[in-house]
């Protein structure tokens, strides 16, 4: 059970990191597009 854990919680931060890193690409203007976006 905990490798399955483990596996989930890797993917869903792999998601965040890869969600954040396409932040600067859907804000419209481009200015502080980290904060924009929780």
């Amino acid at each position: 059970m905990t490798n399955a854990l483990h596996v989930a919680w890797v993917t869903l931060l792999d998601r965040i990191v890869h969600a954040k890193g396409r932040v600067p690409l859907r804000t419209p203007r481009g200015s502080t597009p980290v904060r924009t976006v929780d």
